[in-house]
């Protein structure tokens, strides 16, 4: 009997761990007041309207080539209020792009690269085509999906994404959505998160490199 009830009692705790390893993470963008209208390219972007490392303890870091993407409160978003999409540099300033690519990298926790089984994210409704390309922790492609307005872009390659690239068509997005976040394997030295790494696509960066 006691036997039985130990064995019970691992099984519940592989179980419990088992399913707190490939819980889903959806990002809304709904956590902070989106930035109001009017909206369009070269539209300059107020730093508390822009998101970078603020959901990396979910996992997760944004890149844009105006270093962080825009959180606006748009009435075309999938799950208002808010939506998200590129920025880029203009004057030395952030300002809004619906033509530079959006980057988000995954990691385990604030010091360790991490990968993840599945990634999507749904595109607006005035969205054109745009593609998610997925890339493994060393920068190769995994692989790519496209679609248009409306459109919710999956990839799964498990265990393997590290960092994924939205391509503009243009287009805007939101529900920003992963699962199996673990920490990805170590090929030389310890991985450490850089922020100011905008590689395209970011890429973990060695200790001692």
């Amino acid at each position: 009997m006691k036997g039985a009830l130990v064995r019970s009692t691992v099984t519940l705790m592989f179980a419990l761990l088992s399913s707190l390893a490939t819980a889903q993470t959806v990002i809304n963008f709904d956590d902070i007041a989106g930035m109001p209208p009017p909206y369009g390219e070269g539209i300059p972007v107020a730093p508390q309207y822009l998101v970078s490392d603020a959901s990396l303890t979910l996992g997760i870091l944004f890149s844009s080539a105006g270093g962080g993407i825009v959180v606006a409160a748009a009435a075309h978003g999938v799950s208002p209020p808010n939506g998200a999409s590129a920025t880029k540099i203009s004057g030395g300033a952030p300002v809004m792009s619906f033509s530079d690519p959006v980057y988000a990298s995954f990691w385990s926790d604030a010091a360790t690269a991490g990968v993840v089984d599945t990634v999507s994210i749904t595109l607006t409704d005035t969205s054109s085509t745009s593609t998610l390309n997925a890339y493994n922790s060393v920068g190769g492609l995994l692989g790519s999906t496209t679609g248009g307005a409306s459109a919710t872009l999956t990839l799964t390659f498990p265990g393997q994404i590290h960092s994924v690239r939205i391509d503009q068509g243009p287009m805007a997005f939101d529900d920003f959505t992963f699962d199996g976040l673990a920490p990805a394997p170590t090929l030389a030295g310890s991985a450490t998160v850089d922020v100011t790494n905008k590689a395209n696509p970011p890429t973990i960066k060695q200790k001692g490199r």
